[in-house]
């Protein structure tokens, strides 16, 4: 009896393979033997590798990762049903949320700097999850000044 490198139990080797068997015949165990073959192979024959590497470009030529996903949606319309709402719920709570806070971002360093957000204004104009058209100012004041208001320029 030996121990499977794979799941740890023990079991009787083929006696056809002597003492070279290391693994079990449960499939996931075979399948965990072949990928770690397959693994060491990659890693040691450059040829191989190459062969393996033009073998996989081929493949997606044919079967683009866009027109799979495009597929599975077709014949899932459960998985898109679900997918859907989740997606609604997301939505709904993003609207009620404030994703970024703005006022986290103004406190001072131990170093005695600081980082600010500078934002249009008019609040409406405000992405609603992102703010893109936010400005990030690292503010290096020495010790003894005090800070000032930033408004923004309209022109």
């Amino acid at each position: 009896m030996i121990t499977c490198c794979h799941c740890q139990k023990s079991f009787q080797p083929d006696c056809r393979q002597k003492d070279k068997q290391r693994y079990c015949s449960k499939k996931a165990c075979q399948q965990a033997r072949k990928n770690k073959s397959e693994r060491n192979r990659l890693q040691n024959d450059p040829a191989y590798k190459e062969k393996r590497c033009q073998q996989k470009k081929e493949w997606y030529k044919k079967a683009p990762g866009d027109r799979y996903q495009a597929h599975y949606r077709s014949t899932h319309p459960e998985y898109c049903a679900t997918n859907r709402e989740q997606q609604r719920e997301r939505n709904r709570k993003h609207r009620s949320a404030k994703i970024v806070k703005t006022d986290a971002i103004g406190e001072k360093s131990d170093s005695g700097h600081s980082l600010r957000l500078i934002f249009p204004t008019d609040q409406q104009h405000w992405p609603k999850i992102v703010k893109t058209d936010a400005l990030i100012v690292r503010i290096m004041a020495p010790d003894g000044i005090a800070e000032g208001v930033f408004i923004q320029d309209s022109s």
